[in-house]
C-alpha cells in the first residue's frame, strides 16, 4: 500500500488523516471489483459495488464466457480500454446485476440444494412453500432446479445474526424441534429470524447452515403468542353460510371474508380465520343463494328462479363459475322474504 498504508499505520497522527482515508476507501471499492469484507486501507467493505465477469462468474458458479455472452446482450458490460479482453477488466454495477445473476447462475437439484443448506427434504419443502426458496425452472417432464446463488443468499440472510455455540444452553433446539415444542411451523421462526425479532439465534461451530440453526424457545412461544381464535376457518365459514367450499375459497380470495392468521385454542396449530365481527359484517350486507335456500327451506334452483323473476341480480352476475352472491339491500327493495312472496 507505499505510502498510503504508512499514513494509515503512523500511530497517533493516522486520525488527522481519517478523512482523506475514507475518500480514498470510497472511490477504490466503488471503481474496483472488491468483495464484500475486503480491508482497504484498514477499513472493510460493507458490501460489493462493482463486479467483473471473473468475480460475478465466481460467485454465480458460471463459465466466465457464458456470463460475458449473457451480461453483452443484457446491455451491462463497458468495454475496457485498449484492445485487451481479460474477464478482469469488465467492470459493471454489483446491485444492478444481481437479479440477472440470481436467475442465471448455476442451478442444482433439490438435493443439492438441501445439503448448501444442511436441511432435511421434509424442512426444504416447508421452505418452499412458505416461498423462502424458489426453483428458476420446473416443468411437467423435468424436476425443478435451484439457483445456488439464490440458496447461498437465503443462507447467508438466516446466519447473518446467528452467534456460535459451542454446547446448546437450555431452552436452546434445533428449528425443527423448537417447531414441535411450540407447536407451529418452521416457517414461522425462519420468518422471525429474517425479521431480526428474536434476540438469541445461534449456531453449533462446526453446523453453520440451517441444521445447525438454534433458537430460545421460550422467546419463540412468546413472539407467536397470537390471540386465541375469534373467527371462523373455512369449513367453519361453510356450514354458516350454507356455501360450498369453492364458494368460500372465492369470497376469501376476493375479499369479501379476509382471511387473519391465528392460533387453534385447541391443537394450538397455526390456522387462518375469518373475524367474527368480519363474518358479523358481512351478513348485514350480503347473503349466498345456499343460505336463502336454507332458510327458506326451498330448492337452490327454485329460490334462483325466483330473484331472477322479481329482477335480483347477484353481485357478479355474469361470473363464470356461478358464483351467487346477493346484496341484502337487493332482497329488502324487492321484498323478498323466505316464503318467496
Amino acid at each position: 500500500s507505499g505510502k498510503l498504508g504508512a499514513v494509515h499505520y503512523s500511530g497517533a497522527k493516522a486520525k488527522q488523516y481519517d478523512r482523506v482515508r475514507d475518500i480514498v476507501h470510497d472511490h477504490i471499492t466503488s471503481s474496483y471489483p472488491i468483495a464484500t469484507g475486503t480491508v482497504v486501507l484498514g477499513k472493510p467493505c460493507v458490501r460489493r459495488r462493482v463486479h467483473s465477469v471473473a468475480t460475478a462468474a465466481k460467485e454465480a458458479g458460471l463459465h466466465p464466457k457464458r456470463l460475458r455472452s449473457i451480461l453483452e446482450a443484457e446491455g451491462f458490460l463497458q468495454s475496457p480500454s485498449g484492445a485487451s479482453r481479460h474477464d478482469g477488466e469488465y467492470l459493471f454495477d454489483a446491485e444492478l446485476v444481481r437479479p440477472l445473476l440470481i436467475n442465471t447462475s448455476m442451478s442444482v437439484c433439490q438435493g443439492r440444494a438441501q445439503q448448501e443448506l444442511g436441511i432435511s427434504r421434509s424442512q426444504f419443502d416447508v421452505m418452499r412453500k412458505w416461498g423462502f426458496v424458489a426453483p428458476v425452472s420446473e416443468t411437467a417432464k423435468a424436476k425443478p432446479r435451484y439457483s445456488v446463488l439464490a440458496i447461498r443468499e437465503f443462507r447467508k440472510k438466516i446466519l447473518r445474526h446467528a452467534e456460535t455455540v459451542a454446547v446448546p444452553g437450555a431452552g436452546q433446539f434445533d428449528l425443527q424441534t423448537a417447531a414441535r415444542k411450540v407447536v407451529c411451523s418452521t416457517g414461522e421462526i425462519v420468518t422471525l429470524i429474517l425479521s431480526n425479532q428474536l434476540e438469541f439465534v445461534g449456531c453449533l461451530p462446526r453446523q453453520r447452515n440451517f441444521g445447525g440453526l438454534l433458537v430460545d424457545v421460550e422467546e419463540v412461544r412468546a413472539k407467536l403468542a397470537i390471540p386465541p381464535d375469534d373467527g371462523l376457518t373455512k369449513p367453519e365459514l361453510q356450514k354458516s353460510l350454507h356455501a360450498s367450499y369453492a364458494m368460500v375459497k372465492w369470497l376469501c380470495d376476493e375479499g369479501y371474508l379476509p382471511l387473519e392468521r391465528s392460533r387453534s385454542s385447541v391443537s394450538r396449530k397455526s390456522q387462518m380465520i375469518a373475524r367474527r365481527d368480519c363474518v358479523e359484517a358481512f351478513c348485514r350486507c350480503y347473503t349466498t343463494l345456499g343460505f336463502l335456500a336454507h332458510v327458506s327451506g326451498r330448492a337452490v334452483g327454485s329460490v334462483r328462479a325466483d330473484l331472477e323473476r322479481r329482477g335480483v341480480s347477484s353481485v357478479v352476475p355474469d361470473h363464470p363459475l356461478d358464483r351467487r352472491l346477493y346484496r341484502q339491500s337487493d332482497l329488502q327493495s324487492c321484498s323478498w322474504n323466505a316464503q318467496g312472496s
